[in-house]
């Protein structure tokens, strides 16, 4: 059904199962990404040729496993997935770390897709942090990657970790002279079990806006939760809501005074109905809207 749906491989333990060959044709074109643990696969156009791919470290699936799979389909749909023996790669292996980066594996977890960071070498690290504490990492390719985010879960052992609404900082480890680099770029709002596309890092400072803007949602369709982002040329008072299709407020998600920049705050919808809403912005004496769907 639509949105995320957690199924278990029916696998042997600790055997690898190729990834492309086991998911069920039935699937097609409508399931969009698979989470697991440590790792993750979307299907996206990449290369912005129009060509659908699946992209990440997800490889594989692991016998006795659970993983999110997400898909876009508003009708329930029956599938098995294929275990014949062509589909048995090896002993599954462990995910590579970064050693001096450790965190621990959260049930609350997001994945950043990162297409290009001009400033990274392959062998190079790609590290997600919340305030000084490492939340992910992942060894940079040359081609796009999975970068995790764990979020805290209620247990001790996520305590700091990123929830919902927080922006990860991205840096680039440089593993021949171990300096941590800041990257910049437009990268969304931590929500639980979703994965974002992030187009550029750079450590190039990012360009102040020039005016008040709302840029959007995503993800859009949303199934509960999606990030807004706005911009604002100096520090003035915000106000974002949400408004059905008649005009009525039903939400206030953010209110108060913001810096010069981008920001982010997220829209909840859980205790709203499925259909079209709309995001209004309020700052300097401008409003803009943006058009949003939730669909449940």
């Amino acid at each position: 059904e639509y949105g995320p749906n957690l199924f278990s491989f029916p696998g042997q333990p600790n055997e690898g199962y190729d990834f492309e060959s086991s998911l069920p044709t039935e699937l097609d074109g409508t399931l969009y990404y698979v989470l697991g643990d440590e790792s993750a696969a979307a299907y996206d156009d990449y290369d912005g040729d129009g060509y659908y791919e699946w992209g990440g470290t997800l490889n594989e699936f692991e016998g006795y496993k659970g993983y999110w799979f997400k898909s876009n389909s508003e009708i329930d749909i029956d599938f098995s997935f294929d275990i014949s023996d062509g589909t048995v790669a090896r002993y599954a292996p462990e995910t590579e770390k970064l050693e001096g980066f450790d965190y621990n594996i959260s049930s609350s977890r997001a994945f950043y897709f990162v297409k290009s960071v001009p400033e990274a070498s392959i062998g190079d690290w790609i590290v997600a942090m919340h305030e000084g504490t490492v939340v992910g990492a992942r060894k940079w390719t040359g081609e796009v990657i999975d970068v995790p985010a764990m979020g805290y879960d209620g247990e001790s052992y996520s305590l700091g970790y990123l929830e919902a609404g927080d922006v990860p900082e991205l840096m680039v480890y440089k593993y021949m002279t171990g300096e941590l680099v800041p990257m910049h770029g437009s990268i969304p709002a931590f929500a639980d079990n979703e994965v974002f596309m992030v187009e550029t890092l750079s450590d190039e400072s990012p360009v102040m806006p020039l005016e008040i803007s709302l840029n959007g949602a995503y993800p859009n369709p949303f199934n509960p939760v999606t990030s807004i982002e706005f911009t604002v040329p100096e520090m003035m008072s915000v106000e974002v809501s949400v408004l059905d299709l008649q005009g009525r407020l039903v939400d206030k998600i953010a209110e108060g005074m913001y810096e010069m920049g981008t920001h982010q705050v997220t829209l909840n919808g859980n205790s709203l109905s499925s259909g079209i809403y709309f995001v209004r912005l309020d700052a300097g004496g401008y409003s803009k809207y943006t058009k949003v769907m939730l669909l449940k």
